[in-house]
């Protein structure tokens, strides 16, 4: 077998300039691949980093009824035991809770709906990057802001209440008649002092950070109050003045334009949601083990209480992405090296055709023909093994570059969305096991199928024949 192996290898190298067009021809495929993958394996993981770095986590828990209704009163009940479970986790790095509502905001003599999002902003600071997004002024600050609950009016109060909603609708009745009328001062100053038993007023405006887009549509910037308008949990309506602590920009125009986010504990004091949650967003150490803490995560958490749902199940559309990507590289590696394959076929095809007369000598000379098909084999898998070498490291190469530097198109564009997600527009690869390993083992499987054609063509050839060739 060492014999066969030898003639092998200096086979390679009797026809060096064949041999060496048919090997440049491997090394630029093999090169092309592996940098290939390592810019989709780049881009797959940007996007992914995006959609999960940015607000959804790699695992989200819910009440299972809220990511239909988005109801106000679907939460998820006693948040510090639930995140003291996740937390004991393996490979979970960071748990935010949120609190999520909608209001009216209104500054300067313009309105627009947003969505309110309640987080601990140093909790947050380990899910997701929001706070490395500021473009002006501050984060949110770490401590909430001095706001009393509530309580229910005593019965005297709510004689006066009632009271003071009949002289209210008598005023209206008045009016509508064309009546004279005017609110007495004390009946304003006792509905005025009623509300504020209710919801009394925070002890200043709550700080919140808010959209770059958001603020430019609204005509306010850094310090200025914004005026607030929701409806609560229990069915109320809560108004208040929040003051701009800082701006955010995402590149994502859902969030620029439409999100408010301001300490967890000020909003449930808004939503009148107090101690409880709407989301629990959970990140791994890396998106892969996601599975496993969801499965971790259903066998203790009652299905009846908890929704646990992976980063893929909440958004299957970008799973989907992912794999058609994945898919597309491997289709487009397989076509390259099938070309490949066909070069290897003809360099190892004019190689048997030279060697007629010394394979037929090596036939009469009693070599069996598994030796010769084991003798083209082995001359077809020493020359993928070297380019495919040399190949690989022209590839890794041409992914250190993309990993250090990256392919920038920021002249062309600032930046563009996939799915929803917005993508960076400077693209950097990711070397992976996957990128280095597949190009050549695709390009061995093919080659080596392909070289039994002319293996077989030269076992087959008869001594006799063969040695009359000149």
């Amino acid at each position: 077998m060492s014999r066969t192996l030898k003639l092998a290898w200096r086979n390679l190298g009797r026809n060096r300039r064949r041999t060496g067009i048919t090997g440049m021809a491997l090394i630029v495929g093999v090169a092309l691949s592996v940098a290939g993958y390592g810019l989709i394996d780049g881009m797959n993981a940007e996007l992914l980093r995006a959609l999960t770095r940015n607000e959804l986590g790699h695992v989200q828990v819910h009440n299972p009824a809220y990511p239909d209704s988005h109801a106000l009163g679907k939460t998820l009940n006693n948040p510090a035991a639930l995140i003291e479970t996740v937390s004991k986790l393996e490979d979970v790095v960071g748990v935010a809770p949120r609190v999520y509502g909608f209001a009216l905001l209104s500054a300067k003599g313009k309105s627009i709906g947003v969505q309110l999002v309640g987080v601990e902003p140093m909790r947050e600071q380990k899910v997701t990057t929001l706070d490395r997004q500021r473009v002006a002024g501050d984060y949110l600050d770490t401590e909430p802001t001095p706001w009393p609950r509530g309580r229910a009016l005593s019965e005297e109060e709510q004689n006066q209440d009632a009271a003071l909603t009949a002289a209210a609708e008598a005023e209206a009745l008045q009016e509508i008649e064309g009546l004279d009328g005017e609110e007495a001062p004390q009946s304003a100053a006792d509905t005025q002092r009623l509300a504020e038993i209710l919801s009394p007023p925070p002890r200043h405006a709550p700080r919140v950070y808010m959209g770059a887009a958001l603020a430019k549509t609204l005509s306010v910037g850094v310090g200025d109050k914004v005026h607030a308008t929701g409806q609560t949990a229990d069915g109320q309506a809560e108004e208040t003045f929040f003051e701009i602590a800082g701006l955010f920009r995402t590149g994502t125009a859902g969030l620029d334009r439409g999100r408010l986010y301001l300490h967890i504990v000020d909003m449930q004091r808004f939503v009148h949601l107090y101690d409880r949650i709407h989301e629990l967003s959970i990140v791994a150490s890396s998106p892969h083990r996601a599975p496993q803490i969801a499965a971790e995560l259903r066998a203790v958490l009652s299905p009846q209480d908890y929704l646990v749902r992976t980063w893929s199940e909440i958004r299957p559309d970008v799973k989907q992405m992912l794999d058609l990507n994945d898919v597309s590289m491997t289709i487009m590696i397989v076509i390259i090296f099938f070309v490949a394959a066909l070069g290897v076929v003809n360099t190892m095809l004019m190689a048997v055709l030279e060697r007629t007369r010394e394979l037929g000598m090596l036939k009469a000379l009693g070599m069996p023909a598994r030796n010769i098909v084991g003798l083209i084999v082995a001359e077809t898998f020493f020359l993928v093994a070297l380019f495919s070498i040399l190949g690989t490291s022209v590839g890794l190469l041409a992914d250190w570059y993309m990993v250090v530097h990256g392919i920038d198109l920021s002249s062309v564009t600032s930046g563009f969305s996939v799915g929803g997600v917005t993508m960076n527009p400077v693209f950097h690869g990711e070397i992976t096991t996957r990128g280095v390993v597949y190009p050549s083992a695709i390009l061995a499987v093919t080659c080596f199928v392909a070289s039994f054609y002319p293996a077989v063509r030269a076992a087959r050839l008869r001594p006799a024949v063969g040695m009359r060739q000149t």
